[in-house]
């Protein structure tokens, strides 16, 4: 084996592998907004579903573009700053509607 071969990683370990049970963009966007703001509930306030039920009603664009809002602001508070975002939405969509 020489230098090179031992020092350079393979390309089978290098190929990106997604996460089990990640089926869309929603369920991405959803993922990463778990992680940023460290929530691992499984059941309840916080879990994968939890967030699934509301964003479903926004739409992948519009929390996308609140995500990214959040993360150009200055706040000490990003998940409650993103929670507060969508409700104002979800209440533009509701006032809208009826």
């Amino acid at each position: 084996m020489t230098e090179l071969e031992r020092v350079q990683p393979r390309a089978s370990a290098l190929q990106y592998k997604p996460k089990r049970g990640i089926h869309s963009q929603l369920h991405q966007l959803i993922d990463e907004l778990r992680t940023d703001y460290h929530e691992t509930a499984k059941k309840g306030v916080g879990s994968f579903s939890y967030y699934l039920g509301y964003l479903k009603r926004v739409g992948f664009q519009e929390a996308y573009r609140i995500r990214a809002e959040v993360r150009q602001s200055k706040t000490n508070t990003p998940k409650k700053l993103f929670w507060w975002r969508v409700g104002q939405l979800l209440k533009e969509k509701k006032k809208f509607s009826s």
